[in-house]
C-alpha cells in the first residue's frame, strides 16, 4: 500500500490495486475506482457509497467500502451530495 502525503491535510493512498485510490483533503475522503469517485466520506454526511454502475474492480472497492448493497444510492443522487459537499470544501 502506498502512501503519499503532500501536506498535512491532503493525502493519497493506494489501496494495494493499481485503479484504487483513496484521496484525503481535510475531512474529506474520496475513493476512486480508475478516475471516477465511487465513495466519499465527510463528517456531515458520513459514508456515502454509489451503486456499482462500472465493472468488477469497482464492485470489489465498493463491497470492501460498504457491503450491505442496499445502503448505497444511486448515481444521480451520489453526484448531487458529492457536487454539494464538494462546494463547500472547496471554497
Amino acid at each position: 500500500m502506498l502512501y503519499y502525503n503532500t501536506r498535512d491535510d491532503i493525502s493519497l493512498e493506494n489501496l494495494g490495486r493499481v485503479n484504487t485510490n483513496k484521496v484525503r483533503l481535510g475531512d474529506l475522503q474520496l475513493w476512486f475506482s480508475y478516475s471516477s469517485i465511487v465513495a466519499f466520506s465527510h463528517p456531515k454526511t458520513g459514508l456515502m457509497c454509489c451503486q456499482n454502475e462500472w465493472s468488477t474492480t469497482t464492485g470489489k472497492l465498493l463491497n470492501e467500502l460498504e457491503p450491505d448493497k442496499s445502503k448505497r444510492i444511486g448515481f444521480d443522487e451520489f453526484d448531487k451530495e458529492l457536487s454539494k459537499l464538494l462546494k463547500k470544501v472547496l471554497k
